[in-house]
């Protein structure tokens, strides 16, 4: 019964690595994002998050169900310009800039 135990208790320990792996999800790219904030110069969340996949002038997550609320966000901000990002196989950072090129909006979603 005990090693039981502590083979469950290994794989919850181990589980959420394994699925990062699997996804290729980087947390630490993750932290960096969640740590952003509005005002943030683009040039140096260029620096800490890459190249952008995309540029558009309206929200560009790929998703739009299940997401309406960050599209309703974006529409509500002054962004002018979103640059997309993806972490691991699904899942995307959609970040919008103002005139001064200042983040003015966060907006995070799937595919």
């Amino acid at each position: 019964m005990l090693a039981v135990l502590f083979v469950i208790a290994l794989l919850l320990a181990v589980l959420p690595r394994g699925c990062d792996l699997v996804t290729h999800f980087d947390r630490g790219l993750h932290r960096r994002v969640q740590w952003l904030e509005v005002g943030t110069p683009r040039s140096e969340i260029f620096a800490l998050l890459g190249e952008p996949l995309k540029t558009d002038v309206e929200c560009c997550l790929p998703q739009k169900s299940g997401f309406e609320n960050e599209f309703a966000r974006a529409a509500k901000s002054r962004a002018g310009t979103y640059f997309l990002w993806r972490n691991g196989v699904n899942w995307y950072y959609c970040i919008g800039f103002d005139e001064d090129d200042k983040m003015v909006v966060l907006l995070e979603g799937s595919s």
